[in-house]
Formats: structure tokens, C-alpha cells, sequence
């Protein structure tokens, strides 16, 4: 484009994607074809394609900056959306919770950690939800945490995973380490001077656990259950939750489309970030 064009984000991208992985600097006359085709020089394409138009001389400093601006903007945002995806293309379910989970758990003022080490051989626990109890302030939280411990320790399995017997004992072992951490480092001497919750979230309502648990498996409410070990689990189904407010975060992983949107129509994700959306349709869109 011309000094004087200020290109589109998404145009910018298309152009991007087309240099970046269909054409090589040997295939001038390809590139050249492309161009061709859009059939009208490319200010008057972008402008046709985003309503966007500029009149020369607005290469001042100000609208440079501002350009400038933009593009960090959206370096950054592809940048965020590419970081959610594995060396296979496969979409990070794990990272891409934690963030909806950071994003809603913020206003609370509550605090997420993400992989949390709890041994001294490395064992991670997927999310620690901390302070809860003093934020909610009577506010409604997601099915299955308990806004009144201390720690929500949660482990999560995607619609690409199954929740078994194991998943469940590597969780109990987390807690374990978890809580003898705080035990080592002097903070609770007593063993009693925290409060914790163990939850299992997944996709899947995991029939083959149920079974396995037998009368240890009981349903508190729609789609969060408990399995009453030597200590208690609560299991969550983000397929099965009741559709509630209170719940976007698991119907957004419910890898159900009527829940996904009803979630993502609801006021307190209008900023979400929008790679979150977008990942999460494009999913349900391969399925189909």
C-alpha cells in the first residue's frame, strides 16, 4: 500500500497469513497473480473490504504513533492466540480455562495459580483458586467451589480427556503435597489453620468412575457430584451444570454449543478475550 494507507487489522492479517505461509520471496509472479485478482489497487480493496478510507497527508507523527499502537495491539493478540495451540495444532484446553478462570475470578479479587507445584519432584496441580472466601461477599460462585475454603484445588480434563480413578488419586496426592508444603514452610503448624476443596471438573459425565465408586458416588445438585473417600470430591460436569450466570466459566468448557453461546451472550464476558470465543466455536464447528 501507498505511505498514505492505513491498512485494516484483519486485512493486515489476511496479508500476513498469505506471505507468512502460502507464498515464498521465489513466487513473485504467484504473489503478483493474487494481487492482480483482488481487481482494483489494493487502498481502494482494503477500503472496499473494511469501509475504512484516509485522505493524504495524514502521515503526521500523531497518526503514525497511533498506527503503530494498532499494530503492537494486534502483534500481541496473535501472539496470545497462537500461545493456545500445542506443536500438533491441538488447542491448550488447560491454559485456555485458566485464562476464562483468571478473567472471572479477578473481579472477585481472588487469585488463580496455574500449575502449581506441590512436591519437591514436580507434580502440578492444574488451578489453586485462593482467598475466595473473602472477596464472594454473598456473590454467587461456580457450582462445586466452596467460597468458604481457603484453597479450591482443581484439576481439569477437557472433552479430549476421560476423569477416571486415577486422576482422581493423582489430585488426593496433590493435596497432599499441596497442604505439607504449607506445613514445611511454618505456615500451619496446627494442620488445621486452612481450609481446602478438591474438584474434579470435566467435560464428560465420567461413567466409568461412577460406576467404580459405587455408593461413594452421590449427585449434590445438576451436573456436581461427590465421591466420599477419606476425603470428600466434588466432581463437576460442565456439560451438566445448570445454566446460570453464576456458571459461564464451566459452560464455556461444556463442548456444547447451546451453552457455549449462552455463556458467551451473558454481560460479564462481552470483554472477554476474543481468542477465547473464537477458539472455543472453532472446536465445536469441528465437530459438527
Amino acid at each position: 500500500a501507498q505511505g498514505e494507507d492505513i491498512i485494516d487489522a484483519s486485512a493486515a492479517e489476511q496479508a500476513l497469513y498469505y506471505y507468512g505461509h502460502t507464498a515464498t520471496p521465489r513466487k513473485s509472479q504467484k504473489a503478483k497473480n493474487w494481487l492482480a485478482s483482488m481487481g482494483t489497487p489494493i487502498s481502494k480493496f482494503i477500503a472496499n473490504h473494511t469501509g475504512y478510507t484516509t485522505t493524504a497527508g495524514t502521515t503526521d507523527t500523531d497518526t503514525l504513533r497511533k498506527c503503530n499502537e494498532a499494530l503492537q495491539r494486534e502483534n500481541e493478540r496473535l501472539r496470545k492466540q497462537l500461545g493456545f495451540y500445542d506443536e500438533q495444532g491441538i488447542v491448550r484446553w488447560h491454559l485456555l480455562m485458566g485464562t476464562t478462570l483468571d478473567y472471572q475470578l479477578r473481579v472477585l479479587g481472588a487469585t488463580l495459580k496455574a500449575e502449581v507445584e506441590t512436591a519437591a519432584i514436580a507434580q502440578r496441580v492444574d488451578f489453586v483458586i485462593e482467598n475466595l472466601r473473602l472477596h464472594t461477599q454473598g456473590r454467587a460462585v461456580l457450582d462445586g467451589l466452596d467460597p468458604a475454603a481457603d484453597h479450591n484445588l482443581i484439576t481439569y480434563k477437557s472433552h479430549h480427556e476421560a476423569l477416571d480413578a486415577d486422576a482422581i488419586n493423582e489430585l488426593i496426592s496433590y493435596f497432599v503435597e499441596y497442604k505439607k508444603g504449607f506445613i514445611k514452610q511454618g505456615m500451619d503448624n496446627k494442620q488445621n489453620k486452612y481450609t481446602y476443596n478438591l474438584v474434579a471438573v470435566c467435560t464428560r459425565y465420567p461413567e466409568a468412575l461412577a460406576k467404580q465408586a459405587g455408593n461413594k458416588w452421590s449427585q449434590i445438585k445438576p451436573g456436581v457430584y461427590n465421591i466420599d473417600l477419606l476425603i470428600n470430591i466434588t466432581v463437576v460436569v460442565t456439560s451438566k451444570v445448570t445454566m446460570q450466570p453464576r456458571n459461564s466459566a464451566w459452560l464455556l468448557f461444556s463442548h456444547d454449543r447451546e451453552r457455549v453461546e449462552y455463556a458467551l451472550n451473558l454481560p460479564e464476558n462481552a470483554q472477554i478475550p476474543e481468542y477465547i470465543p473464537k477458539l472455543l466455536r472453532d472446536e465445536l464447528d469441528k465437530n459438527q
